[in-house]
């Protein structure tokens, strides 16, 4: 019935102590990944109607980062409650989602994003699922195509069709990198 993409935020500073890990920005690496798969959105045409982020600093940063790079300006909503939200809460947040919104991104935090996307996998083909198992890495992008509306959404109602990491693209295009 939809597309849901569930992105990780990309990678932080830690530099500065005296800031909260709530307000820690991006770091150098974090911007160029947020710009790569900014492009590659771009590129494949992928255009949410909502973008439902975390309030954090972190996440804030990359989604604007991957809106600038990708030429998009989406409808993004904060979410207080999705700062290192666990997978009930993150689900709770796309129940929500009215079912006009076609294609749902939501920009969050690991531990409860890699779990959401792997509780989500559904019967995904066997490359993926081992990705997945293996690393969710900051700034990785799951796709799932989802078989009911927002509000019924729970394991075995959606199928991973993609899993894009920043080492998957070319820094120049976005575009995969082998």
């Amino acid at each position: 019935m939809g597309n849901l993409f569930l992105l990780r935020h990309a990678k932080s500073d830690w530099g500065d102590a005296s800031l909260s890990d709530f307000d820690r920005p991006l770091n150098a690496r974090g911007l160029a990944a947020a710009d790569m798969m900014g492009r590659y959105l771009k590129d494949e045409g992928i255009e949410p109607d909502l973008v439902l982020v975390s309030s954090a600093v972190r996440t804030r940063e990359t989604i604007a980062r991957v809106m600038a790079a990708a030429g998009a300006a989406w409808r993004i909503q904060y979410d207080d409650a999705l700062y290192l939200a666990d997978p009930i809460t993150i689900l709770a947040a796309i129940h929500a989602v009215p079912d006009s919104v076609g294609t749902l991104m939501l920009v969050g935090h690991n531990p409860g994003l890699e779990e959401t996307a792997r509780r989500l996998a559904g019967r995904a083909p066997h490359e993926l699922l081992y990705r997945l198992r293996e690393k969710y890495p900051t700034a990785t992008l799951a796709g799932f195509e989802t078989t009911v509306p927002w509000h019924r959404l729970a394991p075995g109602h959606s199928l991973l069709t993609r899993l894009v990491r920043p080492a998957d693209l070319s820094p120049a295009t976005g575009h995969g990198a082998l």
